[in-house]
C-alpha cells in the first residue's frame, strides 16, 4: 500500500541496468545514477531526460539505439532494458519523476498504477528452495541475444530473456536445460518458436511465467504446457492460438493471468470462460477503435546537418508499423499527397525536412 514509484519501481531497474557503469567508483561519462540528486544532475552529455524532447531525451535516446550502437545503452554484452522496464522508466519521466509519488495516489487508469498491480504481486515474491546455478554456467550461456538475470538480488531464481529473432536457435533453448530448475521466467516474445518447441519449454518445471507473444506458434501442442505446475502467467498474444486449445491451459492449478490479444480468441468465448474460471484473469488489450490517438512526430536518426554527397534518409517512429509521410519543400505532410517514408529513399542536396507520423 505504501509503494513509492521511484523506491520500489524505478529504482530496482537502475540498480539492475545502470548503476554498474555509473556510481561513485565507476563513473562512465561522467553520469552518477545511484543518487537522486545525481540523477537529476546529470552528466557530461547533459541531463538525462526531458519532457520538453519528444523522445524524453538522452536516457531514452540511447535505450532506443539499435545495440550494435556504440552509444545504446545498455552496452552490447550487458543486460538490457525490458520492454517493460522501459514502460516503467518512460512514464515515470513522462508524469514528472517524482521521487515521493506513491502508487496508491495515482489514478486507477493510470500506466504505472496498472504495471504497479502486476509487478507487486508476481514472482518476485515467491519464496525459492533451489539451488543456484553454477557461475560458470552463467557466464557460458549468458549472451547479448540471450540474457540471463537474477530474479532479484541475491535469488536463485533466473530470469531468461531473447533478443533478436535473427539471431534465435532452438539450441540454445536445449543448453539452457542445464538450468531449467533455476528458470522462472522465460520470454520468447517475437522469436521464430514452433510448435515443436514447446517440448523444450515444458522441461523447464519452475516456470512462473512464459511470454510466447508473437512468436510462430499454432497452438497445435500448446496442451504440453500443462506440464508446468508452477505456471502463473501465460502471455499468447498475436500467435495462431485457437479456443479449442486452449481449454487443455484453464485447468491448470496456479496460472492466473493469460494475455489473449490479437488472437483467434473471441470476446464471447473469454466471457464464458472468465465467468467459469474466476481465479483467472484474461488480457484481450485495448479495445479503443472509435478513439483517435495524436502520435509523436517521427525522429531524424541522420547525423549530418549538411549534405556533401548522396546519403539515404533515416526516420523512425516508436511505435510499430506506424506510416510516416514527409516533405522536402518545406511544406506541412498530409495523409493525402506527401509520399509515404521508405527506407531506401536517397538525398542528394540539402533539402528542409519535414515528417508525420
Amino acid at each position: 500500500d505504501d509503494a513509492v514509484v521511484f523506491t520500489h519501481m524505478v529504482k530496482p531497474i537502475l540498480e539492475a541496468k545502470c548503476t554498474g557503469c555509473h556510481n561513485q567508483q565507476k563513473a562512465k561519462g561522467e553520469l552518477l545514477m545511484d543518487t537522486e540528486a545525481a540523477l537529476l544532475k546529470g552528466g557530461k552529455s547533459g541531463a538525462l531526460w526531458d519532457t520538453s524532447e519528444k523522445d524524453l531525451g538522452l536516457l531514452f535516446q540511447r535505450a532506443h539505439l539499435p545495440l550494435e550502437n556504440k552509444k545504446h545503452m545498455p552496452p552490447k554484452g550487458k543486460p538490457q532494458l525490458t520492454e517493460d522496464e522501459l514502460v516503467i522508466l518512460t512514464n515515470w519521466v513522462r508524469s514528472g519523476a517524482d521521487f515521493k509519488q506513491k502508487v496508491r495516489d495515482l489514478p486507477e487508469t493510470d500506466t504505472l498504477r496498472v504495471v504497479a498491480a502486476t509487478l507487486f504481486s508476481t514472482i518476485e515474491t515467491d519464496n525459492y528452495d533451489f539451488a543456484a546455478a553454477e557461475e560458470s554456467l552463467l557466464k557460458k550461456l549468458n549472451t547479448p541475444y540471450c540474457v540471463i538475470t537474477p530474479l532479484s538480488a541475491g535469488s536463485p531464481a533466473l530470469n531468461v530473456e531473447f533478443f533478436s529473432a535473427s539471431k534465435f536457435d532452438v539450441s540454445k533453448l536445449k543448453d539452457l536445460l542445464a538450468m531449467k530448475d533455476q528458470v522462472v521466467a522465460l520470454n520468447l516474445n517475437k522469436m521464430p518458436l514452433k510448435d515443436e518447441d514447446l517440448s523444450l519449454v515444458s522441461q523447464f518445471k519452475n516456470l512462473r511465467k512464459l511470454n510466447l507473444s508473437f512468436t510462430a506458434i499454432t497452438g497445435a501442442t500448446l496442451a504440453q504446457l500443462v506440464a508446468l505446475p508452477e505456471l502463473r502467467q501465460l502471455s499468447l498474444a498475436g500467435t495462431g492460438v485457437k479456443w479449442p486449445q486452449l481449454q487443455a491451459l484453464l485447468a491448470m492449478p496456479k496460472l492466473s493471468k493469460l494475455f489473449l490479444w490479437n488472437t483467434a480468441v473471441g470476446p464471447a468465448e473469454i466471457a464464458k470462460a472468465a465467468s467459469q474460471f474466476k481465479n483467472i484473469s484474461f488480457d484481450e488489450g485495448y479495445k479503443g477503435d472509435t478513439v483517435v490517438l495524436k502520435l509523436n512526430p517521427p525522429l531524424l536518426e541522420n547525423e549530418e546537418q549538411i549534405v556533401t554527397e548522396p546519403v539515404a534518409l533515416k526516420l523512425k517512429h516508436y511505435v510499430k508499423d506506424v506510416s510516416i509521410r514527409y516533405t522536402t519543400d518545406g511544406s506541412e505532410p498530409d495523409s493525402l499527397s506527401s509520399p509515404v517514408y521508405k527506407d531506401n529513399f536517397v538525398i542528394d542536396k540539402n533539402v528542409l525536412i519535414k515528417a508525420k507520423a
